[in-house]
């Protein structure tokens, strides 16, 4: 790791693009939902441009949000550069093979740890490559590639997108905790002769003099810093930014294309979940990570409070199958994070005579929004599952173990009103109020959905504009 000693400027080393052969994959098609709630795509660009290979330089397939974002994020591209090839590099990519009939091509991560069940051989052929690849980086950077014709694996690509979209920020924790991620960042920038842009992402604020400092150093570094919701935009412009082109976008999984609800009907059918149209049907995604943000009585250690979660579920589930009249189906959104096993502990929990259910299996990204579009009510735990209700017309609400969600599901689709803030409260607090603010949103059901109808539109519009800040800024 000798790399991280050299001194850098603030050009941050931008080589000239070096532009590669077309390369088309197949792309599938799916049964698009009703018109009015789908992605409009501007007219695509007549104008041929010169990115043909896009690099996204890590991966978190195990949680369906990326894989939204990446279907959206495909989308964006072939809108702008229809034969473009998107690579996205994985630790394990034979797991999430796929995952690439959503348009990508999955390749072995050269430089993070390639997993536990290695051979002695693998791992010395991945350190070997790994330190040959990062010095001969720095060998090109400092004879500026006179001493070597050929490319390194980063050269490979006319633009890296850096995968990071939630970065740890001071509203939710310390700035000592936001340094690591921004120094993988720095990273990229001093081993990478590309050009580099951001994901469409949630930043700031920075609250002291040196993580403003810090941040304005590393994040001037790269081509492109896009952000996802205003408040990041705010924050980052206060960075006064001299050389990074800032932008407000949204979050590209809005562009994702939902199979139609009554495809997503038919998949909760197929998997044994019976729809009774005689009663309302509201979609529940769990995530123990709100359980380890909420306090128990008595119960502190970890497999407490996952014990008490369960339980604060069950019981929700109980109230609203008892009071709403509602039948209930779990939908885990994050399979790398017990999301399932926390289902069926729910189920169990509840009272038979209520019916709640979970889907099981695995699904394509766009059955699983055409899913949780069928509902008639929707509780989000994580982000992206709230947003695929949200942008399907589904009135929603948001358990909030992050900032985040007051951003985007309060700022972008203006549903401040149904955010429950979990953090270091009370379970039973927030299981009265989760009770109240449900019942609200269910009286105003109707004039909700027609607010989220324009306001997906508008955040849709903004997601679509992030192929043309690309296709300006460095095509």
């Amino acid at each position: 790791m000798l790399f991280l000693f050299f001194g850098v400027d603030g050009d941050h080393f931008r080589a000239k693009l070096d532009y590669m052969s077309n390369s088309q994959p197949a792309s599938g098609s799916v049964d698009i939902v009703d018109q009015s709630l789908v992605a409009q795509e501007p007219a695509s660009s007549s104008t041929p441009h010169r990115i043909q290979r896009i690099l996204i330089d890590f991966e978190d397939f195990g949680n369906m949000g990326f894989v939204d974002i990446i279907t959206g994020f495909v989308q964006c591209m072939r809108n702008q550069f229809p034969n473009v090839e998107i690579v996205v590099f994985s630790n394990d990519p034979g797991r999430y093979k796929r995952f690439e009939n959503i348009g990508i091509t999955i390749r072995q991560n050269p430089w993070r740890w390639m997993g536990k069940h290695r051979r002695i051989k693998d791992l010395v052929q991945y350190i070997f490559w790994t330190v040959s690849d990062l010095s001969f980086s720095w060998i090109r950077w400092l004879t500026r590639g006179l001493l070597f014709g050929n490319k390194w694996e980063l050269d490979r690509y006319d633009l890296v997108v850096h995968w990071v979209i939630d970065w740890t920020n001071e509203a939710d924790t310390s700035f000592l905790r936001c340094v690591p991620a921004w120094f993988l960042l720095f990273v990229l920038t001093a081993i990478c002769n590309r050009p580099i842009a951001l994901m469409p992402s949630t930043l700031g604020p920075f609250k002291n003099p040196l993580s403003r400092k810090l941040a304005r150093f590393i994040f001037d570094r790269v081509d492109i810093v896009a952000l996802r919701e205003s408040a990041s935009f705010s924050y980052v412009g206060q960075l006064a930014l001299k050389k990074a082109k800032v932008a407000l976008n949204s979050d590209l999984a809005f562009l994702l294309e939902p199979v139609s609800r009554e495809k997503g009907a038919q998949i909760l059918d197929n998997t044994d979940i019976t729809l009774d149209h005689n009663r309302p049907y509201f979609g529940i995604c769990p995530n123990l990570r709100n359980g380890s943000k909420m306090r128990y009585d008595s119960l502190s250690d970890h497999q407490g409070r996952r014990d008490g979660y369960v339980q604060f579920m069950a019981d929700l589930v109980n109230y609203l199958a008892e009071n709403m009249n509602a039948r209930i189906c779990l939908i885990p959104h994050v399979y790398d994070y017990d999301d399932q096993e926390i289902c069926v502990q729910i189920c169990k929990r509840t009272l038979s005579r209520y019916g709640a259910s979970w889907l099981g299996g695995q699904y394509s990204p766009q059955e699983l929004k055409g899913i949780i579009g069928s509902f008639d009510l929707f509780i989000g735990s994580w982000m992206h599952s709230t947003i695929a209700a949200l942008s399907m017309g589904v009135p929603t609400l948001a358990m909030a173990f992050s900032d985040k969600f007051f951003r985007l599901v309060g700022g972008t689709m203006g549903q401040s009103e149904y955010i429950i803030d979990v953090r270091n409260r009370d379970a039973s607090e927030v299981l009265e109020e989760t009770k109240r603010k449900l019942h609200h949103l269910w009286t105003e059901r109707e004039a909700i959905r027609i607010e989220l109808k324009e306001r997906t539109a508008k955040a849709q519009a903004m997601a679509w504009s992030y192929g043309e800040l690309i296709r300006d800024a460095i095509a």
